[in-house]
């Protein structure tokens, strides 16, 4: 019996002494976190990148990212918050052009954090971040009506022409009063380039949703590559209607 009684409390002090590291543990390894909203940009540079674009769907209009790192590494805090410009540039230029497809799942979706990790780590000197999540993928977004506008277009190998009457809306984040008032002063130059780029079309061009989507593009990039007070998020089509005339 004392046998006994003796390996029960020799158990119990095993057990306890567990529980107390395991608490110790938890302790050391708290976290803390550290967020960075990254603001997309896209503005067509050569007509070879547009071609591979078209008619895909991009993934992010907005990108909050969270940091993970150890709460013991103070240096790299400091250091990430000293370069937080310089790491939003690059994930800037990461983020831009991901494609829906490659982030549509958990695996896809994590494995892109894992390369976002890499890529930032890879300009720190005191200290690596542990892991990267991707927070959210789209903002909120302010819409404004630019207007109806109407496009004659040409049928692809016949004699027909199809009236088009688009209205377009723009979105756009918070706080851009500054932006609208540019868009408005800017009305003919941006109404200019958007006929410019339809009379190139063809119905044919603009005759799925795919091609409406590129299309949208189109029209963002015209908007972002005249702008100097901000950056348009997303472009939509608030009417859209058809008349073809033979």
């Amino acid at each position: 019996m004392p046998v006994i009684l003796a390996l029960i409390l020799i158990f119990s002090g095993c057990s306890s002494e567990k529980k107390e590291e395991k608490k110790i543990t938890l302790y050391q390894s708290d976290l803390y976190y550290h967020n960075l909203v990254v603001p997309i940009k896209r503005v067509w540079l050569l007509n070879a990148s547009k071609e591979q674009y078209r008619n895909k769907k991009l993934a992010f209009q907005q990108v909050e990212l969270q940091f993970e790192y150890s709460k013991e590494n103070y240096e790299l805090l400091k250091e990430i918050e000293e370069k937080d410009y310089l790491i939003q540039e690059k994930m800037t230029k990461m983020l831009s052009w991901v494609l829906d497809e490659e982030v549509d799942t958990k695996e896809k979706k994590s494995r892109f954090e894992n390369q976002i990790r890499d890529e930032i780590n890879s300009g720190l000197e005191k200290g690596k971040i542990l892991k990267v999540t991707i927070l959210s993928k789209k903002p909120v977004l302010n819409i404004y009506s630019f207007g109806t506008l109407l496009f004659k277009l040409k049928v692809r190998n016949s004699s027909s022409i199809v009236i088009v009457r688009l209205e377009i809306g723009i979105g756009y984040g918070k706080n851009r009063d500054e932006m609208i008032e540019e868009i408005v002063s800017r009305d003919l130059q941006i109404k200019d380039l958007i006929f410019t780029l339809m009379s190139s079309k063809y119905y044919d061009d603009i005759d799925s949703v795919d091609k409406l989507n590129a299309l949208k593009i189109d029209i963002l990039n015209i908007f972002n590559s005249v702008l100097s007070s901000g950056v348009i998020e997303e472009v939509y089509f608030l009417d859209f209607n058809q008349n073809k005339m033979n």
